[in-house]
């Protein structure tokens, strides 16, 4: 390369790899394609789960994004599950004495 004009005087592309000379584990290769799913979701959040899918070709529920979502969406429902559970008991026969609302709590929030 010629130092005053910053053209390339060798003749080929010192920036170009060759396809096959890079070399990705599985588990790398897993890696990308979740950061590259991950980013596409975000990136088309206007789009449906559908939609997306089909652009990408990938099954999104096989991504630790939708997993991790799936997961989020579980815990959510279960606290919920179990406030309703003491509110409607509470509603049902009034205040718990207290020994009684601590074993209840220890109870709903150990399973």
């Amino acid at each position: 390369m010629d130092s005053t004009d910053g053209v390339d005087d060798s003749g080929g592309s010192p920036a170009s790899i060759e396809p096959h000379s890079v070399r990705v584990s599985r588990t790398e290769s897993r890696a990308i394609i979740e950061m590259v799913t991950t980013i596409m979701a975000y990136r088309f959040e206007q789009l449906s789960r559908v939609e997306v899918e089909a652009m990408l070709d990938i099954t999104l529920k096989e991504t630790q994004l939708y997993q991790d979502i799936k997961e989020e969406g579980r815990q959510e429902g279960v606290q919920r599950e179990r406030s309703l559970v003491l509110r409607q008991l509470t509603r049902r026969v009034g205040e718990l004495p207290q020994e009684c609302d601590r074993r209840l709590k220890l109870c709903l929030w150990n399973n």
